[in-house]
């Protein structure tokens, strides 16, 4: 993909909220120079899991990350 002229790596992890990837997070996200977090507008523990997700990155990030 090239953005600006430049060619970029995208890498998408769709977890799907499993467990098991938890342990990897904190790598990828310190890793990330952009996220998109979704979730699922009709399951309000998607939502909660992803404000729980935000505020990681967040933590891990300053606030200019583009998310």
């Amino acid at each position: 993909m090239y953005v600006d002229g430049k060619e970029e790596h995208i890498e998408i992890f769709d977890t799907a909220g499993q467990e098991e990837y938890m342990i990897l997070q904190d790598q990828w996200i310190k890793e990330g120079n952009c996220f998109l977090v979704l979730f699922a507008v009709n399951e309000k523990g998607s939502l909660e899991k992803t404000l729980s997700l935000v505020d990681k990155i967040r933590e891990l990030h300053d606030d200019s990350m583009p998310m």
